[in-house]
């Protein structure tokens, strides 16, 4: 019997087509869309992309995102065919990620959903799927905190009138959000991609009092749902109602017809706030955090 091989390669931007074929095969959505938040994902500089072929076919891949701000790894995408997960999925997950600590990562996040519910396409969303959780778990990871979040109908009670400022380089917020750690963000990998990401596609917004930052929102867009993947605030100065008039004023200037809205575990007055201010609102969800200390 001829054994078969199995590869795990990096793919870089030439190479993008051969994920977008991946995912197509595994009946995901690969509509224009998210094919150029794809690209603009893969573009960054410490995104990385790993494909795993079973004699030559692809069969599942994986994200991965190089977090130097905290040294750290946010493993951010597991796509695997459910004919193949049995045999391969812990050892293409185990084959992405670093096998020993370094000067420059230390630890691993990984976003796990609770349950099966339909989740948004990465990588408009950073939330492995909940088949993930098992080989996570047997490679060392652990549950560390959560999120929350939860959809609204943009038709707002009132109108959110904030001055927003584009965020044009992260270095305009990375002290700001760096001091929000543990409070209203969390201390996550994910959360400096998120950064990352809203930047390099001018989805990044800060509210300012006298001339610093005191609100952020990273987010993007699909469709006509506005995502908010990264809210956080200085609670010394900023109440959960300015944080949702925040959210408002930029779903209501882009004039999206839903908007889904991600926070920690101390912003859930956030989504109250919110939940209150529309006639329909979903949520909240939890999603667990994982971590795996190297």
């Amino acid at each position: 019997m001829t054994k078969s091989m199995i590869y795990n390669s990096r793919l870089f931007p030439p190479e993008f087509g051969k994920w977008f074929d991946m995912c197509s095969r595994a009946g995901l959505d690969m509509s224009d869309e998210i094919r150029e938040c794809m690209e603009s994902f893969g573009e960054l500089a410490d995104a990385m992309l790993y494909l795993i072929t079973l004699d030559g076919e692809a069969v599942g891949g994986t994200a991965v995102y190089r977090d130097r701000r905290r040294l750290g790894l946010a493993l951010v995408s597991v796509i695997m065919s459910e004919e193949h997960r049995e045999r391969l999925l812990r050892s293409m997950i185990k084959s992405s990620l670093p096998f020993f600590r370094t000067s420059s990562i230390r630890d691993v996040d990984a976003l796990v959903a609770a349950d099966d519910q339909l989740r948004l396409p990465f990588p408009y969303d950073f939330v492995l799927p909940s088949w993930t959780r098992e080989p996570l778990t047997s490679l060392g990871f652990v549950p560390t905190t959560h999120l929350l979040y939860s959809e609204f109908n943009s038709a707002f009670y009132t109108e959110g009138n904030i001055s927003l400022h584009e965020v044009k380089d992260p270095e305009e917020v990375r002290a700001f959000l760096w001091a929000q750690r543990g409070t209203t963000s969390v201390d996550a990998s994910h959360v400096w991609l998120a950064l990352d990401l809203a930047v390099s596609r001018t989805r990044a917004f800060s509210v300012k009092v006298e001339g610093t930052p005191k609100i952020l929102i990273c987010g993007d867009s699909i469709s006509d749902t506005l995502v908010v993947r990264v809210l956080a605030w200085d609670q010394e100065r900023i109440d959960a109602s300015d944080v949702a008039a925040a959210v408002v004023a930029l779903a209501q200037r882009d004039r999206y017809e839903t908007v889904r809205v991600e926070v920690g575990p101390h912003g859930r007055e956030v989504l109250d706030v919110l939940a209150a201010l529309t006639d329909s609102a979903d949520g909240p969800y939890q999603v667990d955090m994982l971590r795996k200390t190297l």
